[in-house]
């Protein structure tokens, strides 16, 4: 892998919104392998048929719960990155994201420039060596924000 356009990622939530808006943001920035579920039993389906890179996972999805998945993820793909969507932060959440070792955490409503910044931060993760260049992902001239329900 040593292009975004070779990155494999899905979007796991529940709200069609969130997924949509995501997805829309990650086709500017040239990522074209992007896979949707809006539940936990769809999403452990799609990791175990393809490698997956990235994954963005609302902590809140359809039949499952998010920290339980967060494992199974782990279980499936070892060297998948997973960025966690949340709505507020809790002290039971914040203990949960620790356990499971995560590190890229967005919280709802988010901006492009949020994840343009938590996707900066994990691409090298992913490619396993620094950018020759700074990657600039943003092509939207400007802000928009989703508020998510």
């Amino acid at each position: 892998m040593n292009k975004v356009q070779d990155v494999n990622i899905i979007l796991i939530d529940a709200d069609d919104r969130v997924r949509g808006y995501l997805r829309s943001m990650l086709y500017r920035y040239g990522f074209a392998n992007i896979q949707e579920v809006g539940s936990g039993d769809k999403a452990l389906q799609a990791i175990s048929l393809a490698s997956i890179n990235l994954v963005f996972l609302d902590t809140n999805v359809a039949g499952a719960n998010g920290f339980e998945l967060i494992q199974d993820i782990k279980k499936i793909q070892p060297k998948c990155q997973i960025i966690v969507t949340s709505t507020g932060v809790t002290k039971d959440l914040v203990d949960q994201i620790t356990d499971a070792h995560i590190k890229m955490v967005v919280l709802k409503p988010f901006s492009n420039r949020t994840i343009e910044t938590k996707v900066q931060q994990v691409l090298p993760i992913l490619y396993k060596t620094s950018w020759p260049i700074d990657p600039n992902l943003s092509t939207a001239s400007n802000e928009h924000t989703l508020n998510a329900t």
